[in-house]
C-alpha cells in the first residue's frame, strides 16, 4: 500500500551547518532533523544533528506545516529571516505524515541536493524520510503510566547494571567523565514513559572468510554464548524495570560480505541459522516475545515486491559499486547495498584527504583495516593467485572501501534509530553515542592466542585495560573464532581455529569437534581432553 505524507519546501537562510551541494550529498549529510508535532502546530520533541535549530525556528516552521492537513505530496515555500550578515537563502524540504491511531505527526527536515538518486520513479529523498518517519518514536505523545519506582532510580540502576555486564572498558575511557550521563539521558527518555527500552547492536555478520580462524559458515557455540548473555542482560533489565528491554541485531552481513569475498548466499544461510539458534534460546529462557531480535538491510530498507522487481532494478539511478572480490552476488543485497551508499555514505575524497593528511584517529583504522584484511585475504581462494605484494595493495583498496562503507552503516543506523542506546563491538572510549560491550563474560570465557595459555593466568588473553589494535577493530568475537572447552577446566576459550587445527599438541590434548544443534539452543565447538597417561610394556 502506498504511504502518504506530505511534502514542503521552505526557504531558510544559510547557517553554519549548511554546506555546498557538491560536498554535501548524502541523506544523512543534509538530514537536518526529525519531529513530533500536534495538529495545532505545537513542537512535542525532535531529534537529530540539528534539533536546536528546528526549536529556534518552529514558529515559522509552523506556519507552513500548518496551513494544509498532511495528504499526498505537495509542496509549499516559507522564508525564514537570516543574520543580517547572511541573506543568502537556501530551500530546506519538509516531509510529513500523520500516525495512524494517534494525533501525532512525524515530520522530517532535508537540505534538498541539486540532483538526487532515483530508485524507479521514486527519489532517494522520499524514500529515506519514509523510513525515518515510520520509525521515529511518538511516545512522547501518547497516554503512559507511571513507573513504579522513581524514574531517576530506576535510570541509575539500568545504568549500573549495563556498566556491570556488559559495558567494555578502554584506555582513556570517558564513561565517567562523559557516557554515563548520556546513556542515562536516553534511558530517561524510555523509562519516563514506561516503555521498553530499546537497544541495536551492528553485529553478526557471517563467519570469517579465513578457515584459518573458524570451523565452517554456520553460527556455532560462540555465537550461542554471545546470544545467551544479550538474552540474560535483557532478562536482568526486566527484572528491575517491568516493561524491559529489545536489543535490536542489525545484521552487517550484506554491507561488507563482497568486500570480504563471501557470497551474499552465505551470509543469507547464516542469518537463516542464526534466528533458528535465536529462537531455541528465547524459548528455552521462557520469553513470551524474543527479548534479542534481528534485522537484516532488506529488513531496514522495508524491501517489498514492488520495489524489488526485476523491472525496477533495471531503473535504478544509484551508485555503482567498486567490487574488488568476484563473490556471488544477490540482486536484492547488491540493491540494499547501493541504497545505503548512495543515502548515507560520506565521499571518499573526504577519507582520502584525512588519510594522507595524517588524521591520527583515521589513520589507525585504515592501518588497522588493512592489516585485519592482508590477514583474512592472505588464504581467501579468491587471492591465491596474487603475489604477496599485490594481495597488499588489494587488502589496503578493499580496507578503504570497508571504512567507507563502515560510517554509511553507523550514519544509517543513526538516521532510522535516533532514540536508541547504540552498542558496538567495537572498542569505543564511551562518551557516546556508542557504548562497546563485551559479547562473552570474562569470567567464563578466555580469549587466547595459543593453547598454552590455557589454565594460565599470563597475559595473552583479553586484557580489559588495554584494547589492542585488532580490538579497536572488533573486541573478540564468534565470527572470527572458534569456542574450546578443556575437559576439567572450569572456563571456556575462544581462539583461532587454525591454532586447535595445525597445533602441535598431541601430546598435551586430544581434540574432537562436538556437533550443535541449532534448534536445540547448541552450538558446535571443540573439545580437548588430556590423554590419560598409559604405561609402556616391553
Amino acid at each position: 500500500m502506498k504511504k502518504t505524507y506530505a511534502y514542503f519546501a521552505v526557504n531558510m537562510a544559510r547557517t553554519s551547518f549548511i554546506q555546498s551541494a557538491t560536498t554535501m550529498s548524502s541523506i544523512h549529510e543534509r538530514a537536518l532533523g526529525a519531529y513530533v508535532r500536534t495538529p495545532g502546530g505545537g513542537l512535542v520533541r525532535c531529534v537529530g544533528l540539528h534539533s536546536q535549530w528546528i526549536q529556534n525556528t518552529w514558529s515559522a516552521i509552523r506556519s507552513t506545516v500548518t496551513a494544509k492537513s498532511p495528504s499526498p505530496a505537495h509542496c509549499l515555500r516559507v522564508c525564514l529571516p537570516g543574520s543580517e550578515a547572511d541573506c543568502g537563502l537556501q530551500e530546506v524540504d519538509i516531509y510529513e505524515r500523520q500516525r495512524a491511531n494517534t494525533e501525532s505527526i512525524v515530520g522530517f527536515i532535508l537540505k534538498p541536493a541539486l540532483l538526487g538518486w532515483m530508485i524507479g520513479t521514486l527519489s532517494i529523498d522520499q524514500f529515506f524520510a519514509d523510513l525515518t518517519l515510520d520509525r521515529m518514536n511518538v511516545t512522547a505523545t501518547t497516554s503512559r503510566v507511571v513507573a513504579e519506582a522513581p524514574v531517576d532510580l530506576t535510570v541509575e540502576r539500568i545504568v549500573k547494571l549495563f556498566d556491570k555486564e556488559l559495558r567494555y572498558r578502554v584506555k582513556n575511557d570517558q564513561w565517567e567523565t562523559q557516557g554515563r550521563e548520556y546513556f542515562a539521558s536516553k534511558v530517561q527518555f524510555f523509562v519516563q514513559h514506561n516503555s521498553t527500552l530499546q537497544l541495536c547492536l551492528p553485529a553478526f555478520p557471517c563467519k570469517s572468510s579465513n578457515l584459518e580462524k573458524v570451523m565452517g559458515v554456520l553460527p556455532d557455540r560462540g555465537e550461542e554464548i554471545a546470544l545467551r548473555r544479550l538474552h540474560a542482560f535483557a532478562h536482568k533489565i526486566e527484572q528491575i524495570y517491568p516493561p524491559g528491554a529489545r536489543i535490536l541485531i542489525i545484521s552487517d552481513g550484506h554491507v561488507f560480505s563482497d568486500c570480504i569475498g563471501v557470497d551474499d548466499e552465505t551470509v543469507d544461510k547464516y542469518g537463516e541459522h542464526l534466528k533458528v539458534l535465536n529462537r531455541a534460546i528465547s524459548i528455552a529462557m521462557g520469553e513470551d516475545a524474543e527479548q534479542v531480535q534481528f534485522q537484516s538491510l532488506v529488513d531496514l530498507f522495508d524491501l517489498t515486491s514492488p520495489l524489488t522487481s526485476p523491472n525496477l532494478v533495471g531503473m535504478l539511478s544509484l551508485p555503482k559499486l567498486q567490487h574488488y572480490l568476484s563473490t556471488n552476488l544477490d540482486d536484492i543485497a547488491e540493491f540494499c547495498r547501493r541504497i545505503l551508499v548512495a543515502g548515507c555514505q560520506p565521499s571518499g575524497e573526504s577519507l582520502r584527504t584525512q588519510i594522507e593528511s595524517g588524521d591520527e584517529s583515521t589513520l589507525a583504522l585504515y592501518r588497522g583495516f588493512s592489516r585485519f584484511m592482508l590477514q583474512d585475504l592472505d588464504r581467501h581462494p579468491l587471492t591465491q593467485s596474487l603475489s604477496r605484494s599485490q594481495r597488499k595493495k588489494l587488502a589496503t583498496k578493499v580496507s578503504f572501501e570497508m571504512i567507507l562503507r563502515n560510517q554509511a552503516y553507523s550514519n544509517l543506523i543513526e538516521l532510522m534509530f535516533p532514540d536508541c542506546l547504540r552498542l558496538s563491538i567495537h572498542a569505543h572510549n564511551n562518551s557516546g553515542p556508542k557504548f562497546g560491550i563485551r559479547l562473552f563474560d570474562t569470567a567464563t570465557v578466555r580469549a587466547i592466542r595459543q593453547l598454552d595459555s590455557v589454565g594460565s593466568d599470563d597475559n595473552n588473553g583479553d586484557d580489559e585495560s588495554a584494547a589492542t589494535a585488532s580490538h579497536l577493530l572488533h573486541i573478540p568475537t564468534p565470527w572470527h573464532n572458534c569456542i574450546v572447552e578443556v575437559a576439567g577446566d572450569p572456563k571456556l576459550y575462544i581462539v583461532k581455529y587454525g591454532v586447535i587445527k595445525n597445533g602441535s599438541f598431541n601430546d598435551k590434548y586430544s581434540s574432537e569437534l562436538v556437533k550443535g544443534n541449532l534448534a536445540k539452543g547448541e552450538g558446535a565447538f571443540v573439545s580437548l581432553k588430556r590423554p590419560l597417561n598409559s604405561v609402556k610394556t616391553a
